[in-house]
């Protein structure tokens, strides 16, 4: 009986240890948007390797999920995953979601074809309104778009988008400027030379982790979420991240 009372003891015992140092996990769900994400890229790309390091800054470990942008936002507003990165903040994601401390800054340009639109260049929004622009569906600059009343094309994602460009079908695209160079070169390298980017930036936006509201812990991960990447802005990592950017 006694040797039964030792083994319950010592099971207990070890199943306690384990749970004490099991770090805890966290869900994260986001999208294709190289080259700050993909699932092609090291580590996910630099915007993960910063959510990563940031979370684990704070004893957290990250599980990530890839899925498509618009699942990304159902999940979080249904509350079926706790965060996803990296989005900007505008008044819609508002209402279902609470924002991180601010992780990056991106400049969102128009992208055209040297051999169309040489000269191109904008210095209002009304100066747009003479070109058919491609704009990328869930995109927070399409309901600016369409307040300003320009000639817009929604396409599904930026292939498509620079595709419409090169064959006639649309005059402009706007897009993270980054994120347009980047798929230039993999996708139209053949004519890179013809692609253009405006020296204005349409917006330059800080980009965050979002935490879905309806999700259990949201907040306490949030809080835990900005610490990390205090943490990691402090001890040099994430500028050591950034750097890969250049």
């Amino acid at each position: 009986m006694r040797h039964a009372k030792l083994t319950v003891i010592i099971i207990i015992g070890i199943m306690l240890f384990a749970t004490a140092g099991a770090a805890e996990e966290v869900a994260i769900v986001t999208g294709e948007w190289a080259p700050f994400i993909s699932q092609k890229l090291p580590s996910y790309g630099p915007h993960s390797e910063i959510v990563v390091a940031a979370f684990k800054a704070v004893g957290v470990e990250s599980k990530i999920k890839f899925v498509p942008w618009k699942r990304a936002i159902k999940e979080l507003q249904e509350g079926s995953s706790l965060c996803s990165y990296t989005w900007s903040k505008t008044d819609k994601r508002k209402k279902f979601a609470t924002f991180s401390v601010p992780l990056l800054n991106s400049r969102t340009v128009f992208i055209f074809l040297k051999s169309k639109n040489p000269d191109f260049e904008y210095s209002t929004i009304d100066a747009l309104k003479s070109f058919k622009i491609a704009a990328l569906a869930g995109y927070a600059h399409v309901e600016t778009f369409k307040k300003a009343k320009l000639n817009l094309e929604i396409s599904k994602n930026l292939s498509t988008a620079l595709k419409k460009i090169k064959l006639g079908r649309v005059d402009l695209v706007c897009d993270n400027e980054a994120v347009a160079i980047d798929m230039i070169k993999k996708e139209f390298s053949g004519d890179k030379g013809n692609f253009g980017i405006s020296k204005k930036s349409f917006s330059t936006k800080e980009s965050y982790m979002v935490f879905s509201k309806k999700a259990p812990d949201s907040d306490k991960y949030r809080k835990l979420f900005n610490t990390g990447v205090t943490k990691i802005k402090a001890d040099g990592t994430y500028d050591a991240i950034i750097a890969k950017l250049k």
